[in-house]
């Protein structure tokens, strides 16, 4: 019972439903473990209840009644699976177990209603409580609110109660109003205050307000200070005291309104400091002289910034005495202004006057005359201003339009003016007029009204196309009254010579910001547009004769393969035929082929990427498929010398050009095979630093560490004999290949022991299916379908393939071969690539799959090895066998291309 009441708190939470019934599995679970750990002390002759009745009831208690039956029913469950024998199955071997299961169950259901039924009580119980408790101090907080509410209302200043809000860093940023009294609304202005946040009535409300409170409400210390709501115009003088502590965050507030006297005071302040400003700062000199004595009756302090004279000391100078500090320059200009004055009774002057250092300003003397009722003149008065930066920038704009007219004259640029808005009056400098074939004096403008005038003359052009005057840089800053930036023109003049011109525009405006003129600048770019002409025409030729030499090298390529691919299967067929003592001169004849076979290979390959003619086309790729179809490919080569071929199985997705890869990597394969006597080659790879890193190794007869330098060069062959094998050529395709990729080659090796070639590979981003390898086919005799236009290689394509055993149909063109291919029904077709009457194997083998209805497989043989071509290929699922091929490599690829499983074989 005890736990029952202590646990009661726990469902009267009422947690989440998923918690409840979660906890079910979770005890069970622990009453199993420990059930398990009691039988390794006491042995297997444990109850078989003994830990799921407590684990039952908790969850019961803990959670109500549905997590209690869900125990209730686990624990059976696991029972009679896991204790109850027969042990592992769900079945009762006793009655007795199937009794005590019942009973169990039974209990286990009792005691969750039980559970449930006392929290139910126990909640109603506590509810009740509370409800007592609360009327109980409702009448007594009633009678206390009833007293507060009178004092609070009656105070004359406003009073408020707030909360202040905080945000998740602590930092406050609005309050809201619990209490506010009468007063208040007189005193902010804001109505219906109480409940409501002080952003949500004055959404502008200074945050500094915040902080105060904010403050206030944490330290709990009381505050007392004057300060402005901006948002309410409005000063007040406030005592705010924090309220239950900073925990409670509430702050109590009386304030009082004093906008009216802050208003008094700035006002006789900023009065006063008008005053002393005009007083102090005045830049004017202010004056009063005496017209019979020519003394001076009053003048400003400002007089000594401006002469270094202090009033007393100019008031203590006669008539004589002040002309003499006037430059004597000047003298005459004074006098005549003087003269004004006493004909007109005003009059201005511009001197130069030496200061109390000897040095000379310049002084602008604004004069009026005091008269008499008889109209005598009594007083000079008078403003005295400092002119002299006015005088330096002006004789400074001289100097500067001095040196702009010299610039314009100099520069090599075209530049040209509008006088007005109309731009119907352009006039320019010496280069614009030169550009336009006009004198000093005649006009430029395109939109000028005379029809006679040069600039009307002139054509514009724009792309090839002519554009109107209202197009042209300077007529569309002035009218869009914007930067142009620079356009290329092409302009004809009446005089027929053509030229080119950069041409930009910009708005000349005031003061104001009003266009009132427009410039324009021109360049000419004559000799620029002819050179680039020149270069384009110089590019095009270049492109003419890459494409040429691309059609050289696949010419070269299929026609220097076609004599060795037909040699290569005729030795084939000799070598079956041969006497044993002729053998050896077979083999040597094979060698002499595949060494020729690999020079041609590597020659063409080598030249193609010089000439720069192969564009990589990056894709991602199953780098487990390429390292499958490599060994395929060397596979026959590594068991005729006796060696192993293994690659490492990989899930890595690869990136790069998977065709030139597969060529790269080929050419180590065939280097590995080449120098290693015993032992064998691996490819596999590894991932680091998010790249893939193919590695190629061998146990052949090494390098020299100081030599791996020079493997790469081409036609370079270390000096053994061992390695005269290959044409010198295949590590410079491999070398420039990794270049044109942008892939990092790295070299180990141990004399003696092996090499190793590492590539790195950029890590691709799809996830690629492999496809599964296929068992290992059987020989059956095939229907070959085979085109070759050279009939030197159809004579021994079709010889070497019979001698194999298989039926073949040998024609020379696409038509030939469909007009016999319905009674043949080949399994596979051959073709070569470049054929006669324009067709290529591409397109046979489509025929052929097109007429059949069928997808046939297809192999087709190929002396070019343009990247390009061979992808374009692969996507037609076309196997690509090159020149020169042997017969054993064909009939490799012709048993792996038609296999058949088993039951399709016994139906064949």
């Amino acid at each position: 019972m005890l736990l029952i009441l202590k646990c009661s708190a726990f469902s009267s939470l009422r947690t989440s439903r998923v918690v409840r019934y979660g906890s079910a599995p979770v005890v069970v679970a622990a009453a199993l473990g420990l059930r398990h750990s009691l039988e390794l002390w006491f042995g297997s002759g444990l109850p078989p209840y003994i830990t799921f009745y407590p684990a039952v009831m908790a969850v019961a208690v803990l959670a109500g009644f549905g997590p209690g039956a869900v125990a209730t029913a686990l624990s059976g469950v696991i029972a009679a699976y896991w204790i109850i024998l027969p042990i592992g199955q769900f079945a009762i071997g006793s009655p007795i177990d199937g009794v005590a299961l019942v009973i169990f169950i039974g209990m286990g259901m009792i005691m969750s209603l039980i559970a449930e039924r006392y929290q139910c009580y126990h909640r109603k119980v506590a509810a009740y409580e509370r409800e007592a408790a609360l009327h109980s101090t409702k009448d007594t907080l009633r009678e206390s609110e009833n007293r507060f509410h009178t004092l609070f209302n009656t105070l004359m200043e406003g009073f408020c109660t707030l909360e202040v809000l905080f945000d998740a860093n602590g930092r406050p940023v609005d309050y809201r109003f619990i209490e506010v009294n009468s007063a208040f609304e007189k005193q902010t202005g804001l109505r219906d205050a109480q409940g409501k946040r002080a952003r949500e009535l004055v959404p502008d409300h200074d945050p500094h307000w915040f902080e105060i409170f904010g403050k206030i409400s944490l330290r709990s210390e009381p505050a007392r200070f004057e300060s402005e709501v901006r948002a309410l115009g409005r000063w007040y003088d406030v005592s705010a005291y924090p309220v239950g502590g900073p925990d409670s965050r509430k702050v109590a507030v009386l304030f009082n309104d004093i906008s009216d006297i802050k208003r008094a005071k700035e006002a006789a302040q900023q009065s006063e400091l008008q005053l002393r400003s005009v007083l102090e700062h005045s830049r004017d000199v202010f004056y009063r002289r005496n017209v019979q004595t020519g003394r001076f009756v009053y003048i400003s302090q400002s007089v000594q910034t401006l002469v270094g004279y202090t009033p007393d000391e100019l008031m203590m100078l006669d008539s004589a005495t002040l002309q003499k500090m006037i430059h004597p320059d000047d003298i005459s200009a004074m006098w005549a202004a003087l003269a004004c004055l006493e004909k007109t009774g005003q009059a201005e002057a511009e001197y130069r006057q030496k200061t109390k250092d000897g040095e000379y300003r310049w002084l602008s003397n604004h004069m009026v005359i005091i008269r008499d009722g008889d109209g005598q003149s009594l007083y000079r008065d008078g403003s005295i201003r400092d002119i002299t930066a006015q005088k330096s920038a002006t004789a400074q704009i001289h100097k500067v339009q001095q040196r702009l007219e010299a610039l314009m004259n100099a520069v090599p640029v075209g530049v040209s003016f509008s006088d007005d808005v109309t731009c119907q009056n352009v006039t320019g400098n010496p280069a614009v007029l030169e550009q336009f074939d006009v004198g000093a004096a005649e006009n430029l403008s395109a939109s000028a009204l005379d029809s006679a005038a040069p600039g009307r003359q002139v054509q514009f052009f724009r792309d090839g196309c002519l554009i109107s005057d209202s197009d042209l840089p300077l007529q569309r800053a002035v009218a869009e009254n914007k930067m142009i930036p620079a356009m290329e023109l092409e302009v004809r003049l009446p005089s027929g010579r053509i030229w080119y011109a950069q041409a930009s525009g910009a708005p000349v405006r005031d003061a104001h910001g009003k266009v009132i003129a427009g410039i324009a600048v021109t360049v000419d770019i004559t000799q620029r547009i002819h050179a680039e002409q020149a270069l384009k025409a110089a590019k095009d030729e270049a492109e003419r004769a890459n494409h040429a030499k691309s059609r050289f090298l696949a010419a070269a390529s299929h026609d220097l393969r076609q004599p060795l691919s037909a040699i290569s299967i005729y030795a084939d067929l000799l070598k079956s035929t041969a006497r044993p003592s002729d053998q050896k001169i077979v083999a040597n004849m094979q060698q002499c082929i595949d060494s020729l076979s690999t020079l041609l290979r590597d020659l063409l390959d080598l030249s193609k990427l010089e000439a720069n003619v192969i564009t990589p086309s990056i894709t991602d790729f199953s780098v487990a498929e390429l390292f499958s179809g490599l060994a395929t490919s060397y596979q026959p080569e590594s068991i005729a010398k006796g060696l192993r071929l293994h690659w490492v199985p990989t899930r890595l997705t690869g990136r790069t050009d998977v065709v030139l890869l597969r060529r790269l990597l080929g050419n180590l394969l065939k280097n590995a095979l080449r120098y290693t006597e015993r032992g064998g080659a691996l490819i596999g790879c590894k991932r680091r630093q998010g790249k893939i890193w193919v590695e190629v190794w061998d146990t052949g007869i090494g390098i020299p560490t100081e030599r791996t330098s020079e493997i790469f060069e081409e036609f370079k062959q270390l000096g053994d004999g061992s390695r005269n094998n290959g044409s010198g050529l295949g590590l410079a395709v491999v070398a420039k290949t990794a270049a044109l990729l942008g892939l990092e080659i790295q070299v180990r090796s141990w004399p003696g022991r092996g090499s190793s070639f590492a590539i790195e590979l950029p890590l691709g981003e799809s996830n690629l299916v492999v496809s599964s390898a296929q068992p290992e086919p059987d020989f059956r005799p095939l229907r070959v379908a085979l085109v070759e236009d050279n009939q030197m290689v159809r004579d021994a394509l079709v010889k070497g393939l019979q001698r194999l055993g298989h039926q073949v149909l040998g024609t020379a063109t696409k038509a030939a071969l469909l007009a016999e291919l319905e009674p043949f029904a080949p399994d596979i077709v051959v073709s070569d690539y470049r054929l006669t009457e324009g067709d290529t194997g591409v397109e046979v083998i489509t025929a052929v799959r097109a007429q059949l209805g069928t997808e046939v497989p297809a192999i087709l043989i190929t002396g070019d090895t343009d990247p390009n071509l061979l992808r374009s290929i692969e996507d037609h699922r076309i196997t690509v066998l090159h020149k020169p091929i042997d017969l054993e490599t064909l009939q490799a690829y012709l048993e792996d291309l038609t296999y058949l499983p088993e039951e399709e074989r016994m139906t064949a």
